[in-house]
This record gives structure tokens, sequence and C-alpha cells, in this order.
């Protein structure tokens, strides 16, 4: 067939090729119709598709897919077609996106993995480990990492307890933020993932990706950068570790500033300690000061690069990132995160035992480490013996 296809305008009869499995596609494509039909899409759902149909409109429409064609297949062959070319065409190595669409929805869940146990108690939703579900209308993901209790609210989510990982889709400009509430404070997201842990009062939220910021009860807000997380106690108290290079706890009733780790923010745009500062501090520990304050800096620029390759799920090119910065770097709290950074990725991989194995090698290294408790929740939910 290809040589009897007339050439385009542009010279090339690749866009003519490319566009014979078009009839296939369309095929495959609506008769996902069948499946998303029984998914009610709000607007901002829509929105969101059509967003996204705009943004690979103007990247594919010089290869010969119109934005005529995107608009005719997003809303002549429905929903399930635009979905599916989405996936189809995308060079991104990512989870095709028609697996998002929900089997079943309980309590306003869409539910996601096969096996999840789902009890409406009050006001709460519970929520069984390794239950994967969604919430359509706002675009977020819910994975279960332990069994977790939950309040739906009109922007998000309140969890009581339990281990999730959230995955928010981009927030539409002009739309509020996704809120995520726990009990020391509200998480503000615009499209990110992130872990929260509640257990009895207490807890933390750790951001992997993405942008969101954490307001505490008094109103005060701090936004929190990848690698960094904020936690808090049964009694109010929220803290963010290696801020002036000790840590900090504080309560809310004080109304403190709220500060976030593991990067110190504060030593990137100053004085890394107040020794640094002091004339009379001996030259050794300028020189150790401006190697960390150094090692900091690296330490922001890879996390930015490993974000980059996690978004696009090349995790092998962000784990050779890691240990290319890990060995560049002298400062033990700059090699604690780059560590801990990797494990996830491994987790992220598939990996689960050199996630294991990694995980418990991290532990003997930094038995007091500000990773600690984390890590063996980790442990716990992988399974590792």
């Amino acid at each position: 067939m290809s040589s009897s296809h007339p050439e385009t305008s542009h010279g090339s009869s690749s866009v003519a090729s490319e566009a014979e499995p078009w009839p296939q596609l369309m095929e495959q494509a609506r008769a996902l119709d069948d499946q998303l039909a029984r998914v009610d899409l709000s607007p901002s759902a829509c929105a969101r598709i059509q967003s996204r149909l705009d943004r690979q409109a103007a990247r594919y429409g010089e290869g010969g897919l119109s934005v005529g064609a995107w608009a005719g297949l997003a809303f002549g062959g429905g929903a399930a077609a635009a979905v599916t070319l989405l996936w189809l065409i995308d060079e991104s190595p990512r989870e095709p996106v028609v697996e998002s669409v929900a089997r079943a929805h309980v309590d306003g869940f869409g539910l996601l993995s096969r096996d999840c146990a789902v009890e409406r108690n009050g006001d709460a939703v519970e929520l069984g480990r390794d239950c994967h579900v969604r919430l359509d209308d706002l675009g977020v993901e819910m994975r279960v990492l332990a069994a977790s209790s939950v309040v739906p609210q009109p922007r998000g989510v309140r969890v009581e307890h339990g281990w999730i990982v959230f995955d928010v889709e981009p927030v539409i400009p002009g739309e509020s933020p996704i809120h995520v509430s726990v009990p020391s404070g509200r998480v503000d997201v615009l499209g990110t993932q992130f872990v929260v842990a509640v257990r009895d009062g207490g807890g933390q939220v750790e951001l992997v990706e993405g942008k969101i910021a954490f307001t505490n009860l008094a109103g005060q807000t701090s936004r929190i950068e990848p690698g960094q997380r904020v936690a808090w106690s049964a009694s109010g108290a929220v803290s963010g570790s290696g801020v002036g290079g000790s840590g900090w706890t504080t309560t809310i009733d004080a109304a403190p500033p709220v500060a976030a780790s593991p990067i110190d923010q504060a030593g990137l745009d100053g004085p890394v300690t107040a020794v640094e500062s002091d004339a009379a501090s001996q030259s050794g520990t300028k020189r150790r000061s401006v190697r960390k304050l150094d090692d900091k800096r690296v330490l922001a620029e890879a996390l930015e690069d490993v974000q980059r390759l996690r978004a696009v799920r090349r995790y092998r090119a962000a784990l050779r990132r890691l240990e290319q910065i890990r060995r560049q770097v002298r400062d033990p709290e700059v090699r604690e995160v780059l560590e801990y950074e990797a494990g996830t990725l491994l987790e992220s991989s598939g990996q689960r035992q050199h996630a294991c194995t990694h995980w418990r090698q991290h532990l003997r290294k930094h038995p007091d480490g500000r990773y600690r408790e984390n890590v063996e929740r980790r442990l716990q939910a992988l399974g590792c013996g």
C-alpha cells in the first residue's frame, strides 16, 4: 500500500503510511466506549481530557494529525477513542490511560484494583491494603499501602489514619487546588505524587514529585519540594529535619513558620550555619560549610533531574543519575537523601527484591536517620522478610 499513496504537501509519504491503522484504531477505540459509558465524566474530567487533547494536537498536528481530527475523535468517536489515542501515540513509556477506567464504583470511589475491601463507616470510608482507587471528578488516584480511613470532601479527602500514595492530575488553571487534610494541617496539591502516613494522630507527608504546600492549623503555609517531608506528632508539633543543620520541632500554638526538609532551603539562600557567618570562625570550618552548601546545591539540581526522569518512568536513568551524584558529594545528609530516593525508584520500577535489600542496607547505614520510620513501613509493605 505504501507505494500507491500520494505524498502530502509536506513532501513526504510518512504521514500517509501513519494514517493506515486509523480505521482499526477507531474500531478498537469505540469498542472501549462500553467501559467508559458506565463512568459518569464530570465537567472537570472532560476539561482535563480536552486540555490534554489540545496539548497533543499542538505536538502532533504538524505530522499530519490536524486539530480537527482531534476534535472529531474526542467528541464524535467517544471518550474512549480519545483516551485510547492518547495511549497509542504518546511517546512517553507510561501505562495506558485506559487502565485508569474504574471497574466499579463504591461510596464515590472508582475501584482500579480487582481485590479491594471498601466499607462505609459513618462519614469515613475504610480502604483495605493494596486498594487502588480513583476519585474521577478530581483526577485523584490513591494506592493504599496499609489499611486506611478517609473522609471524602468537596475538593479532596481527609486522611484519618493509614498510609497512602496519592497521584493527582495537574489542576486546570483557575480551579482551586486539591486538598488532602491530615490531623495537624492540610496539603494543597496542584498535580503531583506524594505519600501521606497517619497513625494515632501523628504522621508525615513526603513529596515524591510535583508541587504541594503544607498549611498548619495556625494557617501558616510552607511549600514542600521533591524529596522533602513535613512530620507532625499527636500533640500538634510540626517538624522538618535538617533546617539549620540540626532539625527543629515547634508547636503550632506558638505560630512558628513551618519549614521543610531534607534540603536546607535556608542554606541555599544564605549562611549554612551561624558559625560560617562569624568573622572569628576558623578557615577549616568555613571550607566544610562551603562544601556542605555546594553539596546541597548539587542535591537540589539532581532531584530536579530525577523528578523529570521519574515522570516518564525512566527509572534506570534516574538511578544512574543518583549514583553519579552520590559519588560526588560528601555531606552525609545529602547522601542519605540520595540513597532514600534510590530506594523509592527501585520500588517504582518493580524491583522488589532489590528494593528490600536496599532498604535493609539503608537502615544498617542510617539506624537513626530521618527516614527510619518510613523505611520500616516500606519494608513491611513490600513484605520483605
